[in-house]
């Protein structure tokens, strides 16, 4: 039997050296050269150039989520006071802690008379989520430059400028890797106005963070790259061609009122373009985005025409009013009568350059209702007055007018009772 050649691979220092090459070579920690060690020097959070010593003074404030429900809102307030063991600190500079007073946090939140709604009541009332609070995370990129009640003190100084009569509530992290704050800011204020923060004022928060830490002596600073206009719309000067994935949103769009649309065709057609519907009328305008869509209506008509519309103008479809129509329904299997009321929907439209108008669409349809008639007897009094020319009795001449007068015969009045 032949013996097996022993390699130096096969040896144990060796193996051990390879394996450790590998694990380095993972990390991408080892050694390469000036020029490397610069640039993986240049990633860290601050970085030794010759004998100067640079921090890195960026901060960090952005909108990690939101709360459409009340049950939403108490997981998030279990996640930041990590269920009771950090303290929070209100609108109001008060701190709350402790397990037993989770409840007082969440219902800091419906004091102001403006209820954050349940799942079962949005369940019941057939509604939609709204964002009814805000996520926010206050913090620095170099956590060593500022502390925690620093940072803390800052946040809550630029939320009250920015929303003063919004509640919220901040709680402070300490026990991970990269100390910040959370704040959960209600979208309702106290007269019942909702906010909705867009990229201005996002960027407005930063600037404001920057100064207040500036004013506790925190060197903090921001970069802000987008530019905005008196009207608060962001101004981006480099784009130039219709390539540019922002074109259309940011410069055609702007061409035209909001919300007016090119009119690209309309007229009578069945339903959906399909033979077994009923006949209807539609209106087909373009998006900003070159999409065509469909609006069906038979009312669409009476405005198409009342407006003089004409094909390639810009305008405005809303539904702005309801007609209510009644009629009543016989159930011959329960022998019930019902009175049905509808509501059809009325059309406007806004003409751009021409004809426009102030829209106010309608955010609720009214439902059908049915009324029951009771069953109390339903007298019909009908009168019925004949006169029918007999044929046994040839017509006779009258002697006076010269003209034939028939025999007749009259039916007298008569009740007759409907059950």
């Amino acid at each position: 039997m032949s013996k097996k050649i022993k390699s130096y691979l096969d040896d144990d220092e060796f193996k051990a050296k390879r394996v450790f090459l590998k694990f380095e070579n993972k990390q991408n920690n080892f050694y390469k050269g000036p020029a490397g060690y610069k640039r993986t020097a240049k990633k860290s959070a601050y970085f030794m150039s010759g004998n100067q010593y640079k921090r890195n003074t960026q901060i960090i404030v952005k909108i990690t989520g939101n709360d459409g429900t009340f049950e939403k809102l108490k997981s998030h307030i279990r996640y930041i006071t990590r269920n009771g063991e950090i303290g929070v600190y209100t609108s109001y500079d008060e701190m709350i802690i402790g397990k037993e007073n989770l409840k007082e946090i969440w219902d800091s939140f419906n004091k102001d008379g403006y209820r954050i709604p349940t799942e079962k009541e949005l369940f019941t009332n057939c509604q939609k989520e709204k964002r009814e609070t805000l996520h926010l995370v206050f913090s620095m990129k170099d956590y060593t430059n500022a502390s925690m009640e620093q940072i803390r003190l800052a946040a809550m100084e630029t939320i009250q400028k920015k929303y003063p009569n919004n509640y919220f509530v901040l709680a402070m992290h300490n026990d991970t890797a990269h100390p910040h704050c959370h704040l959960i800011l209600k979208t309702r204020d106290i007269f019942g106005k909702r906010i909705d923060p867009k990229k201005k004022d996002l960027d407005d928060l930063r600037k404001g963070f920057v100064l207040e830490l500036n004013k506790l002596g925190v060197d903090a600073t921001t970069k802000i790259k987008r530019k905005y206009d008196n009207q608060g719309q962001e101004v981006n000067s480099n784009i130039i061609t219709s390539s540019d994935k922002n074109y259309w949103t940011r410069n055609k769009q702007n061409q035209h009122k909001p919300h007016h649309y090119q009119i690209v065709s309309y007229g009578k057609a069945n339903y959906k373009f399909d033979e077994s519907n009923e006949p209807s009328f539609y209106v087909r305008y373009r998006t900003s985005k070159g999409k065509d869509i469909d609006v069906w209506a038979n009312d669409l008509e009476r405005v198409v025409s009342e407006s003089n519309l004409q094909i390639g103008e810009y305008a405005r479809l809303a539904i702005t009013g309801e007609e209510a129509y009644q009629k009543t329904i016989y159930d011959k299997k329960t022998k019930t009568s019902y009175k049905k009321t509808i509501y059809k929907k009325t059309w406007d439209i806004s003409v751009e350059g021409r004809a426009e108008k102030i829209l106010k669409p309608l955010k609720k349809f009214s439902q059908p209702k049915y009324e029951t008639i009771k069953k109390a007897e339903i007298l019909a009094v009908h009168d019925y007055t004949a006169n029918i020319v007999t044929a046994d009795n040839a017509p006779s001449l009258d002697t006076k007018t010269q003209k034939i007068k028939p025999s007749t015969h009259e039916i007298k009045k008569s009740n007759f009772e409907m059950d």
